[in-house]
């Protein structure tokens, strides 16, 4: 079973209550074999990074990314929620509130 990543593109979704949500862009992997089944989950790398993930998917049908390895099993992958504040690192332009003055 080989796993193809494909990008979603950023779209508007219409809920069940009339109102409408921006949804961004994402990453979305796709089994060759067809559908995948509900609560499957994959190992793969990250198609941005190459780094090791695991992919989860979820019972509404949507798909959330971990980090894979040791103690990182409920930290999401930063490259699949940028612009989401998910980043592992400090932003540059935020001053240190602790450092030296």
């Amino acid at each position: 079973m080989s796993i193809k990543w494909v990008r979603r593109r950023a779209h508007v979704r219409r809920l069940a209550s009339g109102d409408s949500v921006q949804v961004a862009p994402s990453w979305v992997p796709v089994e060759d074999k067809g559908g995948e089944a509900k609560g499957a989950s994959f190992h793969s790398a990250c198609p941005v990074c190459d780094a090791p993930i695991l992919s989860l998917r979820m019972p509404n049908g949507g798909w959330v990314h971990f980090e894979r390895g040791i103690g990182l099993s409920r930290l999401k992958h930063p490259c699949f929620y940028i612009g989401e504040d998910l980043a592992n690192v400090r932003d540059e332009a935020t001053g240190d509130l602790f450092g030296d003055a």
